[in-house]
């Protein structure tokens, strides 16, 4: 995977330099380019440790660095807006270039994870579909293939890697930030790798200022609301083993607590990320662990971006993925919990 990594980014590197493509498409494919190397280096910088150790304005300078793109003073001339990629690529090419270019954000929270597979994946598709858009007289539909291809290939990894997100209680990334981190350091926030606005900082800061047991206080409020509509339901809650729970970036100084009282009940918490990839994107809203939108415009433009490649065919491989991923939830029972 690592031999791949490199080959991708060599060949983008040169991209950056040269993107061997007419106008139009020439500045698109350079300003991708010069993304997916920020990435690695956003990669290199987290494997390293320099994350952990970084003052609160470099967390902040690198925060707003990888969402500046996407907000609201810079979205109206930005390749992540259908409107301005259409405008700027033409009809034929600039939505589905405009999908491309929405997917490959994903690799800021990968990057953050260290999931070199899904970065490397990324990298290879934009390569691809580079690849196509250099012939003399390019395909839509040798583009719309690519991706349609590239999402049934690796469907029964990323799949069952979702499904795993969502039920699995060991190596939770969300987890070891809430149980670990010095939540008092509110540098801690930018660990997640989502944006971060005022709202989260000044959320974990007003948490910071409760004491043990108002945090406990306002925890046992729904952990144990939650054992109780069991109990009034006539359910017996010792049939359960997992318990999952949403919440907004800034609260996990109270779910923190929320698990240990889960725990104390024989339950045990599964929190996973609102997912960036549209293969398992909501176009009904977020769920998971969230943080304060930089741009629901941006969000309503690709909530149905899942439109460029599903049909009936992939349904049935949707299908038959998760009848395969069976072994994944089997004996799981699980209720959701949102904040």
């Amino acid at each position: 995977m690592e031999e791949r990594y490199s080959l991708s980014l060599g060949r983008i590197r040169e991209l950056a330099e040269n993107p061997e493509i007419a106008d139009p498409f020439d500045e698109y494919f350079r300003q991708t380019a010069l993304f997916l190397l920020k990435m690695d280096g956003l990669y290199q910088w987290v494997k390293g440790g320099y994350a952990k150790e970084a003052s609160k304005e470099t967390l902040e300078g690198w925060n707003q660095d990888l969402y500046k793109d996407i907000m609201p003073l810079h979205y109206e001339c930005s390749y992540a807006n259908p409107d301005f990629a259409v405008a700027v690529l033409g009809e034929k090419f600039g939505r589905i270039l405009s999908f491309l270019y929405t997917e490959l954000r994903g690799e800021i929270v990968y990057a953050y994870e260290q999931r070199l597979f899904n970065m490397v994946i990324l990298n290879e598709l934009f390569l691809e579909i580079h690849s196509i858009m250099r012939e003399e007289e390019p395909s839509y539909r040798q583009v719309k293939d690519a991706v349609y291809w590239f999402f049934s290939d690796y469907s029964e990894v990323t799949v069952r890697e979702r499904i795993g997100e969502q039920l699995d209680k060991e190596g939770n990334y969300a987890a070891e930030i809430i149980m670990n981190a010095d939540l008092t350091d509110t540098r801690y926030l930018y660990s997640y790798g989502e944006y971060i606005s005022d709202n989260e900082i000044k959320m974990a800061e007003y948490m910071n200022s409760l004491s043990e047991e108002q945090i406990h206080d306002l925890a046992f409020t729904y952990t144990d609301g939650y054992r109780e509509g069991f109990t009034v339901m006539g359910i017996d809650i010792s049939k359960k083993q997992l318990v999952e729970i949403r919440y907004p970036i800034g609260m996990e100084r109270v779910v923190r607590e929320a698990i240990k009282q889960f725990k104390a009940i024989g339950l045990e918490p599964v929190i996973y990320r609102n997912a960036v990839s549209v293969m398992h994107r909501n176009p009904k809203g977020r769920t998971g662990y969230v943080s304060t939108s930089p741009n629901r415009q941006y969000e309503y433009d690709h909530r149905y971006d899942m439109a460029v490649f599903f049909d009936k065919a992939f349904t049935g491989l949707l299908q038959s993925t998760f009848d395969s991923s069976s072994e994944v939830v089997a004996g799981v029972n699980c209720e959701p919990l949102r904040l």
